[in-house]
This record gives structure tokens, sequence and C-alpha cells, in this order.
């Protein structure tokens, strides 16, 4: 599993032509697109944990439909963005219903995996929805931002994921991995920042005209199942810090091909 640390030394801007309409929780995401290899490679850098029984089958919910209440119910899987949390809800658990939840335990994934496991159960019979549970602090940051343009909103629907775009014409902004622009998509706002201040002193000429965009994990994830505009390609899934610490806490994979699992730093380029 591969992950990015934070090294913000060269930032730029790329066209937001390239990427078509982001923004808010009414995202059209239609231009945005990867081949599956490349799709399953974006995702593989984020760890998410999932709830599994002693034989690795996930726990699930059962929910009534709520638009139909005689059809069967939905079987649904909670997939957590934050080890805590999902620790956090195991304890809670199995303080509830013991006979349960000591049977229970919280399982690292990739978030490519998960969404693999999501694609074949939709073959199936009876198939399994998994859903993404956010970090709380980061949804309450994603709704404010939202509410700058929407205030009716009651609160943002799904992961967030934050992003910045700045100059005359909005462009996103990027920084260089390994001698290649991408832009990055982080899960935490905070890091977002930490960006966007270094950007503000290297390029204080349009540090007024920075926006904060805010998009969901699950749009970005459809869409780049569902298009194939190769400019995808420059999207980078930035993981938490929790999510970091928590990859370089792994032994080394005996296993890994060299090279398979870097970790990019960000490199000089000359701002556009």
């Amino acid at each position: 599993m591969k992950f990015f640390t934070h090294s913000w030394r060269s930032i730029s801007i790329v066209a937001a032509a390239i990427l078509g309409t982001l923004g808010g929780t009414n995202i059209n995401l239609a231009a945005l697109a990867l081949p599956p290899e490349q799709v399953r490679s974006t995702l593989a850098s984020i760890p998410v944990f999932t709830l599994t029984d002693s034989e690795g089958k996930p726990l699930v919910a059962t929910v009534p439909d709520a638009n139909n209440a005689s059809a069967a119910p939905d079987s649904v899987a909670g997939v957590f963005i934050s080890q805590r949390d999902a620790n956090t809800f195991l304890q809670e658990l199995r303080t509830r219903n013991p006979e349960v939840g000591n049977g229970i335990q919280v399982v690292p994934v990739s978030l490519a995996e998960v969404n693999d496991l999501a694609n074949e159960s939709r073959t199936q019979p009876n198939p399994i929805t998994f859903t993404f549970i956010p970090q709380q602090s980061q949804v309450e940051q994603a709704t404010t931002i939202i509410r700058q343009t929407n205030p009716q909103i009651q609160e943002f629907n799904g992961v967030p994921l934050f992003a910045a775009r700045a100059g005359q014409d909005q462009g996103y902004l990027t920084i260089s991995v390994n001698n290649q622009q991408v832009i990055p998509f982080f899960f935490e706002r905070e890091q977002l920042d930490e960006m966007i201040a270094r950007f503000r002193q290297d390029q204080p000429s349009v540090a007024a005209t920075i926006q904060v965009q805010v998009i969901p994990l699950e749009g970005v994830i459809q869409t780049l199942q569902t298009s194939d505009n190769q400019d995808l390609a420059k999207i980078v899934l930035w993981p938490s810090r929790e999510a970091i610490q928590f990859v370089q806490s792994l032994p080394p994979d005996p296993n890994a091909t060299p090279g398979a699992t870097p970790t990019p730093q960000a490199s000089p380029t000359t701002p556009r």
C-alpha cells in the first residue's frame, strides 16, 4: 500500500477545464475518468477499515427499504475512513451486544479492495451495499464550505474530499510527485490548508483568488469507473494523517516488488 508524505516544495496551477465541473453536492463528474487498472491504482493508496467476523465475513446490518415496506431489507456493511472511529464503534457494539461484538474485529483493507468487493457483490443475487462512514469533523468542515454557496443544505452527504482552485481561470492547485504534476484531493481539510499556506507564500499575487472545494469520494469513484478521460490520471487521493501513520506502522511486505509502492515527494517545478 503506497502513501504520500507532506513536502510542499512546489505548487502550481493546472487548467480547470480538464476536470469539468466539481463542487457542492450536485457535481457533474461526467468528464472525469480512468481505465480500470488506473482506477485501482488510484484507490489502492487509501487504507479503510471494516468489521468482520472470525471467518473474515463483513459485519452486515439489514436496513428496511424506505420506499417499499414490503421489499426485502438491504444488506449494508460499514466501511470506516478512520481506524479510531472503527475501534470506537466496535467497543460500543461489544458493550451493547457482547455476544455479537466479541466475535468481531477491525480489519484494514485498501479502498481498492472495498471497491472490488462492492463491484463483485452487485452481480450476486443478494448484494451487499458497502457504505463509507466519514470522519464527522471533516463532514462538519465540508458542510460549512457548501453552505457558503447553498445555505439550504443541512449536511454534506458522503465522504468529503478537499481541493483548492486559484488564479484567473480557477485552475486546480497541483504539486509535483515523481516529476509529474498531480491534483491532490485531501481527506482532511487541515492538510489542504498546509498546501494553501505554502502557495500563498510562493504566489502572493494570486492568494486572494484561492477557493476551497469539497467533492464526495463516492462521486469520484463512480466517475472513475464510468468515463474515459485520461486527465483523471492527474488526481491523487491523499490519505489522512491518521492513515499515513497507520501505513507507516505496517511491517514491510516481503513479497512487494521494489518500486511498486513508492513514497513520492513533491519536487521543484516552475510554477505555471
